[in-house]
């Protein structure tokens, strides 16, 4: 298991100035040991715990997993540790762009996954969550950097192996958008930049950053790596 690390509540300061309990559920599963740890002062500081089954944090994401030919299957998360006061959930994988890429802006990220409206009863999602933008009990799935539906796992360039982070965000409201918007959900939350924005989709991510400000309840953090030869 890595180490804990916090990572910051709201990440929005670049893009702006400025209950509980565990039903059955065929998307959930178990929560277990944490990886990385925030919570605001709502709930308990550092209850809220995120992990996968599938690599530990910092470790290789197997291939079953990833894009380039393999089954590009989601992984398996869990969870717990959710803080009172949460409405819903938002789950963001991305690819953090550390190196200049051609006409790839350091900074950018490309995001792999945008799932939301997570009830916050819900403890993980289960493995090979269908590609649809819509799910039971709310859930829903924005298009991910390829501009489809759902999960895209990890496919960097060959001789490169890139950090893949799997964010939980407890939110205490339910937002009120659509599985379209789901991408940019998860980069106003980061304070992230798209890879190449069209006109006005920064405007478009700032709105939606400036909405959220202050119904961040806390986020935790599972990184995970892959590499191509």
């Amino acid at each position: 298991m890595g180490k804990a690390r916090v990572v910051l509540l709201l990440s929005l300061l670049f893009l702006v100035a400025g209950c509980t309990g565990k039903a059955p559920n065929t998307l959930t599963a178990t929560p277990s040991a944490a990886t990385v740890v925030s919570a605001s002062g709502r709930g308990t500081p550092g209850s809220f715990e995120i992990e996968s089954p599938a690599f530990p944090d910092g470790g290789t994401i197997p291939d079953r997993f990833a894009a380039c030919g393999h089954p590009n299957v989601s992984p398996e998360i869990r969870w717990s540790g959710v803080p009172d006061g949460t409405e819903s959930l938002v789950l963001c994988a991305v690819d953090r762009v550390d190196m200049v890429w051609t006409n790839v802006p350091k900074g950018s990220v490309f995001v792999h996954w945008a799932v939301f409206g997570i009830p916050a009863n819900y403890d993980g999602l289960k493995e090979n969550i269908p590609k649809r933008p819509r799910l039971q009990d709310g859930v829903m799935q924005g298009k991910n950097w390829e501009h489809k539906w759902g999960y895209s796992g990890p496919c960097p360039p060959h001789g490169q192996k890139h950090f893949y982070f799997f964010t939980l965000y407890a939110l205490d409201e339910v937002p009120s958008i659509g599985p379209e918007q789901g991408r940019d959900l998860c980069l106003a939350l980061g304070g992230l930049r798209p890879v190449r924005p069209h006109a006005g989709k920064m405007d478009a991510i700032r709105k939606l950053a400036a909405s959220l400000n202050g119904h961040v309840l806390a986020a935790t953090t599972l990184r995970g790596t892959y590499g191509r030869r």
